[in-house]
């Protein structure tokens, strides 16, 4: 807290406080511009910015974009001339954190995290345990804690004017600030491990009733690999086909050592057995993962496997998505036969995403689809396709349903790939190969 001093003209005014790491997608531009921009914010607190530990910004590696952030965010300062008025440790510590937390609060300040979108918001309930009143966005996670703690207000991270709106309306009133913080202090009682547990019970509860006639997912006979202890599963292109001695040699280990074997591609069913039945690949396939992991088929593409598509099914807005997705100048669609019943393709659109970056971008396209609460999932790959999918949906998810389903070890299951729609199959326990292209 000392350190913050040599930073600040008087220190005695309120704290907005931001604790993030320095990464684009955190959106910290957005605070110091509506910072920089209300010259009432600069009248009545200071600006705390703890973005993790640095030594020299010039010595830094920028492949996650944090000298980026921290140049951008030392030319913000200087252009609206917030000198005295904001606060940029070079470094702290987690007890120095803690200490930041308390600090905000007993300055009657607030705590701010806008990023584009948050997954979960730990930094909201840490905030909360404080007493200290947040103002947060409204995508990911602090859209369900907030409204649960009724300790802030939820902003669109785009707008500027709404984010120092929400600062001013919490440092100006004393009521609604010991309100709000109160009830964070209250609140956080939710969030503990007892809380969770009975959330969850609760829910689980709810589940189960709802289904008059249980569901028995194991089937070891539904058309389960054979005499095998071991599954390879593989994406197709520029993993399996491209090397005609390579695949001989698989094709041969699969039969002699009896493996369990499947693809999983983004390809449809239709192109992926065209594809493999040039290359010569098909009698020894058990199934076929297709269309990024939103549909699986069995004996030769002939049977489609239907809880699958259940399964995935559950909240899923082809035609909303379409209406949010194809009128944004930063995607454009792929023909439509790369489209299917769970799985809409687009391109990046490359002049926008090589002045503004593709991370930028997806951000972006995630935070439309989070505003109109659609459920999806975004896979992309090979630095220009963007797949839409449902969240229940994905390669990795796909094998994983298949594996419960036979009742199937996870831990003698081989998966090979080679770019961002194959990477929840190379994780999570399962032996995963990279290949090296």
């Amino acid at each position: 807290v000392k350190e913050l001093e040599r930073f600040l003209k008087d220190p005695s005014k309120p704290i907005i406080l931001a604790i993030c790491r320095a990464e684009p997608k955190k959106n910290i531009r957005s605070l110091i511009k509506a910072f920089g921009e209300s010259k009432k914010l600069q009248e009545i607190a200071n600006l705390v910015l703890i973005l993790g530990t640095r030594d020299k910004i010039s010595e830094l590696e920028d492949d996650d974009g944090k000298c980026q952030v921290l140049t951008q965010t030392l030319v913000m300062i200087d252009d609206y001339n917030l000198y005295d008025h904001v606060a940029y440790p070079k470094t702290h510590t987690k007890k120095d954190a803690e200490e930041l937390y308390r600090y905000a609060a007993w300055s009657k300040g607030v705590f701010v995290n806008v990023a584009h979108f948050e997954p979960f918001g730990l930094t909201i309930l840490e905030a909360a345990a404080s007493g200290l009143p947040c103002i947060a966005t409204r995508n990911g996670g602090p859209a369900e804690i907030l409204p649960k703690l009724r300790n802030g207000i939820l902003v669109d991270p785009t707008e500027t004017q709404e984010i120092s709106d929400a600062a001013i309306a919490l440092l100006t009133d004393p009521k609604k600030w010991e309100k709000v913080s109160t009830n964070g202090l209250k609140g956080i009682k939710q969030f503990s491990w007892q809380g969770h547990a009975r959330t969850y019970l609760r829910h689980v509860t709810h589940a189960v009733a709802r289904f008059n006639k249980p569901v028995n997912l194991i089937d070891g006979d539904y058309y389960t690999p054979k005499d095998t202890k071991h599954l390879f599963v593989t994406d197709i292109d520029s993993t399996l086909i491209n090397d005609i001695k390579a695949l001989k040699l698989i094709q041969h280990i699969i039969h002699t050592k009896k493996i369990g074997f499947g693809v999983a591609t983004g390809r449809s069913v239709e192109s992926a057995l065209d594809v493999l039945t040039e290359a010569g690949v098909g009698e020894e396939l058990n199934f076929l993962i297709t269309s990024v992991g939103t549909e699986i088929h069995y004996k030769g593409g002939t049977v489609k496997d239907e809880l699958w598509v259940k399964h995935i099914s559950d909240g899923w807005n082809a035609e909303c998505i379409r209406q949010v997705l194809d009128h944004t100048d930063t995607l454009v669609r792929q023909p439509d036969e790369n489209h299917r019943q769970f799985k809409l393709s687009y391109f990046l659109n490359g002049e926008i995403a090589q002045q503004r970056g593709a991370e930028v971008l997806i951000d972006e396209i995630r935070t439309k689809l989070l505003q109109e609460r659609l459920d999806f999932k975004i896979v992309y790959s090979h630095n220009s396709c963007v797949d839409i999918i449902p969240s229940r949906a994905g390669k990795g998810l796909a094998l994983r349903y298949l594996c419960v389903r036979w009742n199937f070890p996870l831990e003698n299951v081989y998966t090979a790939g080679d770019s961002g729609n194959d990477s929840d199959m190379l994780e999570g326990g399962l032996k995963g190969i990279v290949v090296g292209n």
